[in-house]
């Protein structure tokens, strides 16, 4: 759940501010999930004094459709072996060592679970929220949405689309239903990642926004690099005294 592993988060922060050498505070950038537990850790564990920025990458502030899908088709008696296969499957990315949670982690991440987040968990006028949404597509075809979708602001070479990984194609079908062509990552629409100053999108899917699956190089059809990306919004919140 968010609350589990926005206290995980907690517990590091901690760490790494006392080993600082005199650093006050800490700059957050999350990607998906993870912009939740920021989120939480300062609206909730009261960090907005450790906590100097929250930037998010395809975080589904406003919910996703994919986690309200996987509920209803998630069987309970079936709980404890999907969440210990999460648990061995995700050894290969993370050295946790407490048991996944799938229903938990879906839970936290479903439209309706959103609302009460976004209604209880406020944010910190003392923090900075920023935001970035993923776009991409089947067979990188140019959708005429993203541009109004994105307000203007796609990092990419002209009229060139990220090329979606196979693997998110199930899920971007029910984040965009038949012929609506609603611009999305694979995992979040680009209006449910938005929160703070929105600074627009980049041409990559849930994948691609963190350098997966071995997605290395930059890409050749959009141009967009993860570690140039990642390098430039460090170098940004430097630059604004954050």
């Amino acid at each position: 759940s968010t609350e589990t592993r926005a206290t995980a988060l907690a517990s590091q922060i901690d760490a790494l501010l006392e080993g600082s050498h005199g650093a006050g505070k800490v700059n957050l950038v999350a990607h998906s999930m993870g912009g939740l537990d920021a989120r939480y850790l300062v609206g909730a564990l009261g960090y907005g004094d450790r906590v100097a920025s929250v930037t998010t990458i395809s975080s589904p502030h406003h919910g996703s459709a994919v986690a309200d899908v996987a509920l209803r088709l998630l069987p309970e008696p079936a709980d404890d072996l999907i969440s210990d296969l999460a648990t061995i499957w995700s050894t290969t990315f993370n050295t946790m060592e407490e048991d996944a949670d799938v229903r938990a982690a879906l839970t936290s991440l479903s439209t309706e679970e959103m609302r009460r987040f976004n209604a209880e968990v406020e944010d910190d006028p003392r923090v900075y929220y920023q935001s970035w949404a993923g776009v991409s597509s089947v067979l990188g075809l140019n959708n005429a949405k993203d541009e109004s979708a994105c307000e203007g602001l796609l990092l990419r070479h002209p009229g060139q689309s990220d090329v979606m990984n196979k693997l998110l194609l199930p899920m971007a079908a029910i984040l965009a239903p038949g012929l609506s062509l609603t611009p999305n990552d694979g995992m979040s629409t680009v209006e449910s990642a938005k929160w703070g100053v929105f600074q627009g999108c980049i041409p990559a899917d849930h994948y691609d926004e963190i350098g997966q699956i071995a997605h290395d190089a930059p890409d050749p059809h959009t141009g967009f690099d993860h570690v140039r990306f990642y390098r430039n919004l460090a170098m940004d919140l430097a630059k604004r005294g954050y």
